[in-house]
C-alpha cells in the first residue's frame, strides 16, 4: 500500500479481511463439510465480532489464513504439492499476525492429528483425519513457528511483561459467550439476538437427525455429527471455560483477554460439525434466518462505525491537528477503568494516530512486549498507555503528553509542573512539556520536532 493515504489502506486491509473470512471457511466446508457451507453468511458476520471491536486487528486478520491452513491440512494428499505450499504461506501469515491465532492453528492439528490415530482404533476410519508426511511436516512446521513465538513473547524482551498471577473464571455462563462473542458488538445490549439465530440452527439440526427407530438416541446423535470437529470444538471450548481469562503482571497491568480469544475458532469448528439435511423449507428458514440477522448486525456494525468516526473526527481537528509534525507525543490513560465494552475502549490509543497523521513519534504502538519484532527508539518494544509514571528522562524527550482522562487536573505527577495544557476533546487533554529557556533554544522554549 505504498503511496497510499493509512487510513485508506487501513480501510482496504479490513475489505479484504472482510473477504477472506467467509472464503477461507467455504473452501474448508467443501472440502471437509460440504452442507457447512450453508454457514457461510453467518461466518461473514463473525467479521464484525468482539475481537474487531476490541481493536486487536492482527489477531482479527490472522484467523481467516489459520482457516485457510486447515483446508489446506485436509486437502494434502502428498508432500509435494501445492497444499504443502499453501499451508507454509499460511502458517507464516499467523505466525506474524499474533500468538494466539498460531495457538489456535497449532491446537487444531494437534486435535486431527491425535484423532487421526484415536478413530480408525474405534471403528471409524471412514470418519479419521488424513495424516501422512504432508500433515507431520505441517505440524512440525507449525510447532517450530510456535516455538519461536513463545520465545519472543516471553524472553527475547527481557522484562516480567506477559507473565504473572493468572486469573480464572468457572461460571458456567462463560459458555455462552463461545457463541455470542463471534456475532455481537458493544451496542447490542444482550446475548438474544445471536442466541436466538443460533436457536434456528438447532433445531434445524435436529430436524436433520436419522429417523432410525432402530438407533438409540445417543446413537442419532452421534450420526448427526462430524466427530473430529465436534471433538475439536469441544477441546477449546474446554480450554475456554477451564483455562486463564487474565493475567495481573508484575506492575500491575491486567491482560483480561487470553483463553477468549480462542472463541472464534470453537465457534467455527463447532459449524462445521453438524450433518445437516435440509429440504426447501429448511434451506428457506434458514436464508431468511440469516438475513434477518445479517440486517440487524449489519446495521448495528453501520451506526457504531459512524458514532466512533464521527468521534474521532472531534480528536484529530481539536487535539490531534494542533500537534506540529515530528513532535514526539507520549499517551497516557488516567481513566481506571476500561472494559471492551465502554466507549472510553474505543479511543484507547488514539494517539497512535500521531504516527501517520503528524508523522510523529509514540511508544504504544505496540500494546504488549514480544508480539512484534520492531524496536522502538525509546524505552523498548512499548510503553504501556497505563502507566502514569514519567521518568524524568521521559520529561526531557517528549514534546507532548496525551492524556485520556475524564478529570481536570488529571493525577499524573509533575503534570502541572512540567506542562501546560493547550488543547482538550472527546475526554482527551493535550500538555506541551515546558523547559526552562536557554539561550540556545527557539521563540520561547517551544519543542523541536521528534527524532529524524
Amino acid at each position: 500500500f505504498r503511496g497510499l493515504d493509512p487510513h485508506v489502506a487501513f480501510k482496504i486491509l479490513v475489505g479484504i479481511h472482510a473477504l477472506f473470512v467467509p472464503l477461507a471457511f467455504a473452501l474448508l466446508a467443501r472440502r471437509v463439510a460440504p452442507t457447512a457451507t450453508l454457514f457461510t453468511g453467518l461466518v461473514a458476520l463473525t467479521v464484525f465480532g468482539k475481537g474487531y471491536w476490541s481493536g486487536e486487528t492482527n489477531y482479527v486478520f490472522g484467523q481467516s489464513f489459520v482457516v485457510f491452513a486447515l483446508a489446506a491440512y485436509f486437502s494434502a494428499r502428498r508432500f509435494a504439492s501445492f497444499a504443502t505450499l499453501a499451508f507454509a504461506a499460511c502458517a507464516l501469515a499467523v505466525y506474524f499476525a499474533h500468538v494466539f491465532v498460531l495457538s489456535a492453528l497449532l491446537g487444531s492439528l494437534l486435535v486431527f492429528s491425535a484423532l487421526s490415530f484415536v478413530l480408525p482404533r474405534l471403528g471409524r476410519r471412514d470418519e479419521s483425519p488424513p495424516f501422512g508426511p504432508a500433515q507431520a511436516a505441517m505440524l512440525a512446521l507449525t510447532l517450530a513457528l510456535f516455538g519461536a513465538a513463545v520465545y519472543f513473547v516471553f524472553l527475547h524482551h527481557g522484562t516480567s511483561a506477559n507473565r504473572g498471577v493468572l486469573l480464572f473464571d468457572l461460571n458456567p455462563r462463560r459458555l455462552g459467550n463461545l457463541f455470542e462473542d463471534p456475532l455481537t458488538s458493544p451496542t447490542i445490549s444482550g446475548p438474544l439476538p445471536a442466541l436466538a439465530f443460533l436457536l434456528v440452527l438447532a433445531g434445524l439440526w435436529i430436524s436433520s437427525l436419522p429417523k432410525n427407530a432402530g438407533l438409540s438416541p445417543a446413537a442419532r446423535l452421534l450420526a448427526g455429527v462430524r466427530i473430529p470437529f465436534l471433538v475439536a470444538g469441544l477441546a477449546f471450548a474446554l480450554l475456554y471455560y477451564l483455562g486463564p481469562v487474565g493475567l495481573i503482571e508484575e506492575g500491575g497491568r491486567n491482560d483480561e483477554d487470553i483463553v477468549q480469544r480462542f472463541g472464534w475458532i470453537a465457534f467455527l469448528l463447532f459449524l462445521l460439525a453438524p450433518r445437516l439435511t435440509l429440504g426447501p423449507r429448511g434451506r428457506a428458514l434458514l436464508l431468511v434466518a440469516t438475513l434477518a440477522f445479517a440486517a440487524f448486525k449489519l446495521a448495528d456494525a453501520r451506526a457504531l462505525h459512524r458514532r466512533v468516526g464521527a468521534e474521532y473526527e472531534s480528536i484529530t481537528t481539536r487535539i490531534l491537528d494542533t500537534i506540529p509534525e515530528g513532535s514526539r507525543v507520549l499517551p497516557v490513560n488516567d481513566n481506571h477503568t476500561a472494559s471492551a465494552r465502554s466507549w472510553t475502549y474505543f479511543f484507547l490509543y488514539a494517539g497512535n494516530y500521531v504516527v501517520i497523521d503528524r508523522h510523529g513519534y509514540v511508544p504504544t504502538v505496540f500494546a504488549r512486549a514480544g508480539q512484534q519484532f520492531l524496536r522502538h527508539a525509546t524505552r523498548g518494544e512499548h510503553r504501556s498507555i497505563f502507566d502514569r509514571n514519567i521518568t524524568t528522562e521521559e520529561w526531557d524527550w517528549y514534546d507532548y503528553v496525551l492524556v485520556q482522562t475524564n478529570a481536570e487536573r488529571p493525577k499524573i505527577d509533575g503534570l502541572a509542573e512540567r506542562a501546560r495544557e493547550v488543547a482538550a476533546a472527546s475526554g482527551f487533554r493535550l500538555y506541551r512539556i515546558e523547559r526552562p529557556v536557554s539561550w540556545w533554544d527557539g521563540e520561547g522554549g517551544e519543542a523541536g520536532p521528534g527524532p529524524g
